[in-house]
């Protein structure tokens, strides 16, 4: 069975990477398609910061002007 990258469409992407991408949970992408992604997601990652709490769920803060008011130490 042939597979298509969802991205690019016209790449052709080996069976074995399209059954780990399907394993994994993520969209099937050739190799260059797949890193540029991983690249985004790295680095949106990277941006976020976590609200200051020792217990409890963590929640992540994409927007630095919300990050004064919980934690003013760290904007400094």
């Amino acid at each position: 069975m042939k597979h298509l990258c969802v991205a690019c469409i016209w790449e052709q992407v080996p069976e074995d990477r399209a059954a780990w991408c399907a394993k994994e949970g993520k969209r099937i992408t050739c190799l260059q398609c797949g890193e540029a992604a991983a690249k985004l997601e790295s680095k949106q990652k990277a941006s976020m910061v976590q609200i200051p709490y020792s217990k409890g769920a963590y929640q992540y803060i994409y927007n630095p002007a919300d990050l004064i008011g919980t934690n003013p130490k760290r904007t400094v």
